[in-house]
């Protein structure tokens, strides 16, 4: 599967959870890797099988404390 595939994947399991791409993360090629934007982190929303489900694509998120 290609990364522009993976994407489109995940971009359905976000959807699915109110979170959308360009309003509430962007994608880095590289990886691919999410990233969200803001000060809330909205993928904290997200089930532990989304996350699992996403992670499996080979998708990372990246994480800034």
């Amino acid at each position: 599967m290609s990364k522009i595939e993976k994407m489109a994947q995940v971009e359905k399991i976000l959807e699915k959870a109110g979170i959308y791409q360009g309003n509430h993360y962007i994608w880095s090629m590289q990886g691919p890797t999410l990233i969200y934007l803001g000060t809330k982190d909205l993928f904290r929303g997200l089930t532990v099988g989304n996350v699992q489900e996403i992670k499996d694509l080979g998708v990372e998120f990246l994480v800034e404390s």
